[in-house]
């Protein structure tokens, strides 16, 4: 295959095969172009394993958004009934209601029969971005042409390819391109966003933290984690009190037998840049300590004879058990986010979008700024502004970044400003980028165009479904 690969021009190349990759692949799947051959489109992802955090981090929780079809048949395959995944465009606030979970290991078998059972599209995993090869033009007219991708053990591959997804999670080909990005809070005069101080005070390394996830079961379906919680009063307890570990910031929850931290393994995301290694390695020393905590907690909340809940835990889960497992990667909220033609702000998020009346919006969300850290922003002008948020549209041109033609960024690193990110970020959001970018290729490949600029939006907005999906939101929006 590799050899192949080498040979090969490819019309796409989608770096990165998390929720939004698999979306834009599943838009070119089989697309045939006007004069009969296939599209050809190379997906390239590190892991093994195909779906990125909603697979490999286990983060099964689809909260409340736009489906996109393809995510429709899937949803269908998994049993879920139609009026359950209607109602799932939207929060109960809104008519709507209903998280939908998506076993993790199922998930990932579905993409990969899918990617398998298309034609045109071949799979390359083990492999990471590596860099730039080939690039002409300058500032507004950079074109990229070739990349480099590496495996585990240095070996690089050259891929040439029309038109490039950076589905990376982090931006690594618009990085590398040398397009700007932002890290952290944006200060007050970037986005002119009310929720952050006007004195431009603003913290860098204040990006939303990420969690490892682990499995806690019933007793009587796991092994005992006694010999593991052995002595452990001698670590929380001082003077009769529990004493809280210094790293933890947070407690998280427990859902569908899956432990999310949230904050509680005291690993900022400014940390994490660049070292995925050393921050999964943390992550992996850390998480059972917070179990420790968490029981601990619980068993002394029961001891006192309170029989609710420790936050996001019911005191009945004193008796489960950690199983052994952990997700295979860390769950990464929040990293770089490039630099694109218009960037997601606050007051988006607050504008009600319009079937008759689309922009150039491509996707559509309702979720509220929800921060797992804040340095400089007031929670309470949080709560305040949430309350204002609607069902918002993302436009095209937060896909597009600044001063390349033939990229467009489909994943957490699209053009938003740090406040809208935390509104806009999940499985579903991504999802809708993906399948967008993907159609946006078709046009680009199909209409011989050498700019992502030249797309016509209404065209993506009526092929991809997305003009339909929003008016049975709005059919459905109180």
């Amino acid at each position: 295959m590799n050899n192949m690969i080498k040979e090969k021009k490819w019309n796409v190349c989608i770096i990165g095969a998390g929720t939004a990759g698999i979306g834009a692949a599943y838009a070119l799947a089989n697309y045939n172009l006007s004069d009969g051959e296939k599209m050809n489109v190379i997906l390239v992802e590190p892991y093994p394993i195909l779906g990125g955090t909603a697979v490999n981090a286990w983060v099964q929780t689809w909260i409340e958004g736009i489906n996109p079809p393809y995510l429709e048949k899937i949803l269908m395959e998994y049993g879920y009934k139609p009026e359950e995944i209607r109602k799932s465009i939207l929060p109960a606030c809104f008519g709507g209601g209903g998280n939908l979970l998506l076993n993790h290991e199922k998930l990932a078998e579905q993409y990969r029969k899918d990617m398998d059972a298309a034609l045109n599209v071949t799979v390359l995993t083990g492999h990471w971005f590596g860099g730039i090869k080939s690039v002409t033009g300058e500032g507004e007219k950079q074109k990229i042409h070739v990349i480099t991708v590496k495996d585990k053990n240095g070996n690089c591959m050259d891929i040439e390819a029309d038109f490039f997804i950076d589905s990376s999670g982090d931006g690594v080909l618009c990085r590398a391109a040398g397009v700007d990005y932002y890290i952290g809070e944006d200060p007050y005069s970037r986005f002119n966003e009310d929720l952050m101080p006007k004195n431009d005070q603003y913290d860098e390394t204040s990006l939303n933290e990420p969690s490892l996830f682990y499995r806690v079961l019933p007793p009587e379906k796991s092994q005992s984690d006694n010999e593991f919680l052995r002595n452990i009063e001698t670590v929380y307890e001082k003077d009769g009190k529990l004493l809280k570990p210094d790293y933890i910031d947070s407690d998280g929850y427990a859902n569908q037998r899956f432990c999310n931290p949230m904050t509680g393994l005291g690993l900022t995301g400014y940390e994490c840049l660049g070292k995925p290694e050393w921050a999964y390695k943390t992550a992996v020393n850390r998480f059972l300590e917070h179990w420790k905590f968490v029981k601990t907690t619980l068993q002394q909340r029961y001891a006192d004879g309170m029989n609710g809940s420790y936050r996001g835990y019911l005191v009945n889960q004193r008796l489960w058990n950690y199983t052994g497992e952990f997700a295979p990667m860390l769950g990464i909220r929040e990293s770089y986010r490039i630099k694109c033609e218009y960037m997601l702000r606050q007051d988006d998020l607050t504008e009600l979008i319009d079937p008759d009346n689309l922009k150039d919006y491509i996707a559509c969300g309702s979720h509220t700024v929800d921060f797992h850290i804040t340095h400089n922003i007031d929670r309470r002008k949080i709560s305040l502004f949430n309350k204002s948020i609607k069902p918002s549209g993302i436009p095209y041109r937060c896909m597009i970044p600044v001063g390349v033609k033939n990229v467009l960024v489909a994943c957490r690193a699209y053009g938003a400003s740090h406040i809208a990110l935390a509104a806009r970020r999940l499985n579903k959001d991504m999802a809708q980028l993906g399948w967008a970018a993907g159609f946006a290729m078709r046009e680009c490949v199909e209409g011989d165009l050498d700019d992502v600029r030249l797309v016509d939006v209404a065209q993506i907005q009526e092929k991809s479904g997305f003009k339909e999906n929003v008016q049975r939101l709005m059919d459905m929006y109180k």
